[in-house]
Parts: C-alpha cells; sequence; structure tokens
C-alpha cells in the first residue's frame, strides 16, 4: 500500500488545484438557460433542505462546501451581472443602472471579507499565569469620566477593588473631566488615586494620555466608567502578556446587562442575541486569528511601552480606541482576543443615544479610512489589511443601503431599466446568490446574529450615519467627540419623530412607487409584467424592513434605573422573628435584591425580612434590607445604607463574582430560519399599526384637552 506524506500531499494538491479551478471557472461562465437555472436553482433548494434537516450539528466539512457554493454561485451572478446587463437604453437608466451597480459591487466586497473574517475564530483560551505573585507586573486601571453619575461610577470603582492582584502592584485611578468634588471626596473615602486634568481637549483619549503621564505602571487596563469587571479579570487576561513579549493589547467582550433600544422597543432582550453579539462573538474572534484584533476603548489591558512608543492613546480621529491598535500593529506588535466575559456594563438607553453613538463610530472608522488607511499604509501584513478594512467600509454601507431601498422606484415610477434581462432571468440569477449567502450566514453567524435582524440594525442607522460619513469622507478633520450617556430613564411611551422623519418619507415613497406600479398592471404592458411584479416584492420587502425600524423607533417605557441580573445562589434570610436558610437569590442590581424562598414557608403578621447572607464557597456578606413586597414566594428587597465594606463585598459577590456573564452570553436559542423570518415580518407589519395606535392615541389626548378645557 502507498503511504503518501505531506510532499505527496502537495504534489496532488499542485495537480488538481488547476482542474479544480477550470472547473469552477466553467461553472461561473457557462450560459444557461432558463430551464437549466431553474433545475440548478431546485438542486440548491434541495441541496439547502436536506443539510438543515439531516445534518444537525453543522461541521465545519458542511460549511465550507456550503461556502464554496455560495461563492460560485456570487462570483457567477457577478460575472453575469458585468458582463450581460449593463446596456442601458437611455441616459436616465445609465446613471440608476451603474449605481445600483456600484452598491452591489460595495455588498460583494462586505460579504466576502465577511467570509474572511468569521469563517476561521480562534477561540483563545484563557492561559493561567505561572508566575508568583511578587513577581507579577505592575497595572494601571483607568477609569474615566465626564458627566456620568456617581451612582453608576460607584459601582465600577468597587468592583475594581476588589480585583484579585497584589494590592502593591495595582494603581486605581478615576480620571474625572467633570472635575467634580464629590467624586473626589468619594475616591479619597475608599482609597482610588483621583485625577482631574485643568482641561479638556481631545475627549477621553486626551483624558487617558494626561493619566498615562502621571502614572508609571508597566500595564494599562482601561474600563468606561459603566464597565463592572469580574474580580478574576486580571488573572484571566495577564497570562498571555507574560508568555509574548510583543503583546500589546489584550481585548475582552463589551457585554451589557441592560437592554439596548433596539431589545427593548421589540422585546428580544436575552430571547435573541443583540447587536454587539455578532461583533464581539464572531468578528473579533475571527480577527484574532490573523493578529487583527482592536482595541474598543475599555475593558482591555495595554502594555505601556508600545503604547507609549506611538505616542500613546491616537487623538486623530474620534475612533481613539481602534486607531491606536491600528498604530500597535504597524509597529509590528501582536494583540489578542478573549471571547470570554470578564466585565458587563450599561447599554445606551434611547434610540436617539444609540444612534449618536454610531455616528461617533461610523465617523471616526471613516476618518482612520481616509487618513491612516490600513490597506496602503505600512507595517501590516495582508490579512491584518483586510480585517481592518472589512470594519471600516461597515459603515459605508449606509451610502448603499440607501441605494437599495429605492432602486425598484427608478423602474416603476422612471421606467428606468436599471439591469438590462427579463425579470426571470434576474429572479433566476440572483435568487441562488441570495439564498446561499443568507444560508451560511446563518451557519457561520446564527449563534450570534439571527437570520434577517441585520436588515433592522443596519437600517435603522443609515439614514443617520449617511451624512456624518460622507463628510468624513470628504473632509476627514471635522466632527467632535460626543459622549454617549448610560443610566437614564424613559419615562413615558413616546415617539422621537426626529429620527421618524426619513423613515416616514421612506414609507411614502415606497407606497407610491407600489401604488403606481400596480395601477401599472391594469393596462396593457406586454412583457412588462413579470419586471413590475419583481419590481413590487422588491418594494414589499423594503417596506417590512422599514416597518420593522418604525416599531423599533416608538419608546417603550424603562423605569428601572438600576437593571436586574438573574443569579441564583444560596442565601439566608433574617427577619425580624427568625433565621430563614432554605432560600436563593432570584437577582440583583446595585440597589436591590429578589429573593426566592420555599413555599411552605410562611410569614407571620408584621413579620419583615432585615437581613440578606449571600454565600460563596467560604466567602459570604451580610445586606441590611428593606422588604418592599411579598409575592408567590418572591420577595423585592431593597438594599438600605452600607459601608463601603459592605458594598464592596456585595459587588464582590454580584457583579465581580467569576463567570457570571458566560450563561448570559451563551443562552440563546439557536437561529431558525423560518422563525426568524417571520419573526422579522411579523415587526414589519406590527410596526406600521403600531405607529397608528400611537398617533390614535395621541390625537385623542389633544381632542380630550381641547374639550377640558373649552
Amino acid at each position: 500500500m502507498v503511504k503518501f506524506n505531506n510532499k505527496h500531499k502537495e504534489i496532488i494538491l499542485l495537480l488538481t488545484f488547476p482542474i479544480l479551478l477550470a472547473i469552477v471557472i466553467f461553472l461561473i461562465i457557462q450560459p444557461l438557460s432558463i430551464p437549466q437555472l431553474m433545475w440548478l436553482n431546485g438542486i440548491l433548494i434541495l441541496s439547502i433542505i436536506i443539510i438543515q434537516f439531516f445534518f444537525k450539528e453543522k461541521s465545519k466539512v458542511v460549511i465550507m462546501a456550503m461556502l464554496l457554493l455560495s461563492v460560485i454561485a456570487t462570483i457567477r451572478y457577478i460575472y453575469w451581472r458585468t458582463f450581460n446587463t449593463l446596456h442601458f437604453p437611455d441616459t436616465l437608466s445609465a446613471i440608476f443602472g451603474i449605481t445600483l451597480y456600484c452598491a452591489e459591487m460595495y455588498s460583494w466586497c462586505v460579504l466576502f471579507v465577511a467570509f474572511f473574517q468569521s469563517l476561521f475564530p480562534l477561540n483563545r483560551e484563557v492561559l493561567p499565569l505561572t508566575s508568583k505573585e511578587e513577581d507579577r507586573p505592575t497595572v494601571d486601571l483607568f477609569v474615566p469620566t465626564y458627566n456620568e453619575s456617581l451612582s453608576i461610577v460607584k459601582v465600577t470603582l468597587y468592583a475594581a477593588k476588589n480585583l484579585v492582584w497584589p494590592k502593591n502592584k495595582l494603581n486605581i485611578w478615576l480620571l474625572d473631566d467633570g472635575r467634580r468634588p464629590e467624586f473626589k471626596a468619594f475616591c479619597d473615602e475608599i482609597g482610588v488615586n483621583y485625577l482631574a486634568r485643568p482641561s479638556n481637549e481631545h475627549a477621553k483619549a486626551g483624558n487617558l494620555n494626561y493619566a498615562l503621564k502621571q502614572t508609571e505602571g508597566e500595564f494599562v487596563a482601561i474600563f468606561d466608567c459603566d464597565h463592572i469587571m469580574t474580580k478574576n479579570f486580571l488573572l484571566e487576561t495577564m497570562g498571555w502578556f507574560l508568555k509574548d513579549p510583543k503583546l500589546a493589547l489584550i481585548q475582552t467582550p463589551h457585554y451589557f446587562f441592560s437592554p439596548d433600544p433596539i431589545e427593548r422597543n421589540l422585546n428580544i432582550h436575552k430571547k435573541i442575541p443583540g447587536e454587539n453579539n455578532l461583533f464581539y462573538g464572531v468578528i473579533q474572534d475571527g480577527n484574532d486569528t490573523w493578529n487583527a484584533a482592536f482595541f474598543c476603548g475599555s475593558c482591555a489591558i495595554l502594555r505601556r511601552e508600545p503604547l507609549m512608543q506611538i505616542g500613546g492613546i491616537a487623538i486623530e480621529t474620534v475612533t481613539e480606541d481602534a486607531h491606536t491598535a491600528l498604530k500597535m500593529h504597524r509597529l509590528g506588535y501582536n494583540s489578542a482576543y478573549l471571547k470570554t466575559p470578564l466585565s458587563a456594563g450599561l447599554a445606551t438607553e434611547t434610540l436617539s443615544g444609540h444612534i449618536g453613538q454610531r455616528i461617533r463610530w461610523a465617523r471616526g472608522m471613516t476618518q482612520i479610512l481616509r487618513m491612516d488607511n490600513p490597506v496602503t499604509g505600512k507595517g501590516l501584513s495582508i490579512p491584518q489589511r483586510i480585517c481592518y478594512f472589512g470594519v471600516m467600509i461597515h459603515y459605508l454601507s449606509c451610502i448603499f443601503r440607501i441605494i437599495f431601498l429605492f432602486s425598484p422606484l427608478a423602474f416603476l415610477l422612471f421606467h428606468s431599466y436599471i439591469i438590462s434581462a427579463s425579470a426571470i432571468l434576474i429572479f433566476l440569477y440572483v435568487f441562488p446568490h441570495l439564498l446561499l449567502s443568507i444560508y451560511v450566514n446563518h451557519l457561520i453567524q446564527g449563534k450570534y446574529r439571527h437570520s434577517f435582524f441585520s436588515e433592522i440594525y443596519e437600517t435603522i442607522l443609515c439614514f443617520y450615519i449617511f451624512v456624518p460619513v460622507v463628510v468624513a469622507l470628504l473632509a476627514p478633520h471635522k466632527g467632535t467627540f460626543n459622549v454617549t450617556a448610560k443610566g437614564g430613564l424613559v419615562e413615558e411611551k413616546y415617539v422621537d419623530f426626529k429620527l421618524l422623519i426619513p423613515l416616514i418619507t421612506s414609507c411614502s415613497l415606497l407606497f407610491f412607487g407600489v401604488a403606481f406600479g400596480i395601477y401599472r398592471l391594469t393596462y396593457d404592458i406586454d412583457d412588462e409584467f413579470y419586471t413590475i411584479l419583481f419590481s413590487l416584492v422588491w418594494c414589499f420587502y423594503n417596506l417590512i424592513v422599514l416597518g420593522s425600524c418604525i416599531y423599533v423607533s416608538i419608546e417603550t417605557k424603562q423605569l428601572r434605573k438600576s437593571h436586574r441580573v438573574g443569579l441564583k445562589v444560596p442565601i439566608h434570610l433574617k427577619t425580624n422573628y427568625r433565621k430563614i436558610t432554605h432560600s436563593y437569590l432570584s437577582d440583583f442590581s446595585a440597589d436591590g435584591l429578589g429573593v426566592r424562598i420555599n413555599k411552605d414557608e410562611e410569614f407571620s403578621q408584621g413579620e419583615k425580612v432585615e437581613w440578606v447572607c449571600i454565600l460563596d464557597n467560604n466567602d459570604h456578606v451580610e445586606i441590611p434590607v428593606q422588604q418592599l413586597y411579598m409575592r408567590n414566594g418572591h420577595i423585592g428587597l431593597l438594599i438600605k445604607d452600607l459601608t463601603h465594606e459592605q458594598y464592596m463585598a456585595y459587588i464582590a459577590l454580584t457583579f465581580g463574582r467569576p463567570g457570571i456573564w458566560n450563561d448570559e452570553v451563551n443562552s440563546f436559542p439557536p437561529d431558525k430560519l423560518y422563525k426568524s423570518f417571520y419573526r422579522f415580518f411579523k415587526y414589519g407589519i406590527a410596526g406600521y399599526y403600531k405607529f397608528y395606535q400611537f398617533i390614535k392615541f395621541k390625537l385623542s389626548q389633544k381632542v380630550k384637552s381641547f374639550i377640558g378645557t373649552n
């Protein structure tokens, strides 16, 4: 029997590669008749159905096979679009048609880069520390703040004080750009260094750079003031630094225990993955494979030496974090990404705040693309260039998404042929490309982003980040840093009509196009019937997307300032009469607790819980509480005034408990294509009805108010 070594395998691969390439090229350029295309698409659908129902566990082989089919289908569509459909009968058709073609070229580029970034995630494991405590490096921990409330900041500082690290080698600094006396007083009370610079130039980057000049630790840990770290954060992250002297950065996920406005308004928090899950679950992990994981501004540790070599935190753009990592990568330093969530923070409360945050990210990434382009600059490997480029061009999608929204109107309203082909032929070519792209993304990303929800996340932003992105492309030095507000309330259900203007305008145009298209179907149209029908279906899909965005734009109430986190651990209760040992904690927040007791426990008249003892192996903390209510064995408790030591111990056993966020991140149900499409379609229809109900309610209020005053 012939045995093949690696050399033989390489020779076989070199010999077979040209043959395989020739077959692929033949499949791409070979023209097929309409019946042949129908057979090909039928086989494709059957293949997907078989894989979906018979391969419950999607192996790497299955994913790679479907990816290969997707790439072939997409390149085949690109070839057909480029060489067979760019013949236009008039100038207006040429303008609309080339604009759509450019948008498609962009979307294909984004698709291929996304496949490259997400196909081979590194899944880096925690590297345990092996050094003795006395040999561990010094760490300066920075918590920058500007206008956030002390109630938010103090929880983060308490958690920082709980970090397991030699106390003489950890210096915690509150960097207060608001220069508030009560913050300094609090820092003095708990033993945290307080630093306030005399001016506020360069916003957060300037604040951090000022602190770098006042400190000298070997490493710098940076946390936004609402990001509460677990007490094992340094133990889990520092091992990689000690192994790799060229490692300049370790980034960990930004996990949010409060719902962002999209999750809250759609009521999907903890039911399906949120917007950030895709980036921190797939993209950053894939970037790490190519040594391209970058700094995200918080929940990260940087080595001081390379940071000072590039002049500190980058100040040229408003996304100082990614730009800082890019500069360090250019000098040949490494980065790492740990997928394990070791901290948690607060998401933005309102849609306007959420959009404002994304505007800053979009502007900053576009600024980097213009001022320090990763594709053309020095010092990066080709995979690093692709990864950086992919993240930066993501925000340009706002331009092309708007083009896709309005393209069907070119034919319906202006009778412009933007694709020089019959509707049936267009469908038969575009269908396998779209279907396979959706399915492959479902296989790769389904755990972190359910299918079709990118349509909502990206469309809701595209109208608002369009102008900042275009301005940053043309004049990259313009634009200012804006601070993301956290910790607020939404006391009443309301609609931000300023945000709704582009959505309602777009819907109106599409509804007009649909009405005009239906009118055109009523008279003699010869062979245009299917083209009109295709354009109408396209319009209807876009209206579903916009309807979902309208649904998101109607803000629901958020009356809880301190968000509850689920946690089931044993506790003891002390009432004004007795001690109860058979009970457990069900949830907690910064100022309250939810506990459950056995059903057979009956409280006597006037009995109230006064103390809670939270247990954790050999550790425990007693918390004085005030009972707010008791219903069906569940007791709501308000934490009473605690000493700094008690509050610190409470944070250590709740927010700071090691592994507390692991189940939260991994508890989402798997993505089912049909369920995701149904949910997406339902939100699209419900958005219009919800908006109608809201307008009807507001009008009735105005009528009642008018009648009451007269």
